[in-house]
């Protein structure tokens, strides 16, 4: 929903997969960027930069301290679009 939040405000946007949590918040994400003249791209940052993740800490820590990190995996979670006969029960 980023996506629509951005369009919504007036901004363009680059966002990453998972681009939806639903099918249907993909097409509402669809219809407002269609609707508008912003432009949204849709990308994988780790894939479209071409700064390997090992060197990314060193270069934070140069910038300021780095105080909290936050990793998740979402594949395949309850609730998720994708392949929910994986996740039943």
């Amino acid at each position: 929903m980023h996506a629509v939040e951005a369009v919504t405000a007036g901004a363009d946007a680059y966002v990453e997969k998972p681009f939806a949590e639903t099918m249907q918040d993909a097409r509402e994400a669809l219809r407002t960027v269609r609707a508008s003249d912003r432009i949204v791209q849709i990308g994988s940052q780790p894939a479209a930069r071409d700064l390997p993740r090992r060197e990314a800490v060193p270069r934070l820590r140069e910038v300021r301290p780095i105080v909290a990190c936050e990793m998740s995996w979402n594949v395949n979670q309850p609730g998720r679009w994708r392949r929910p006969e994986l996740v039943a029960g």
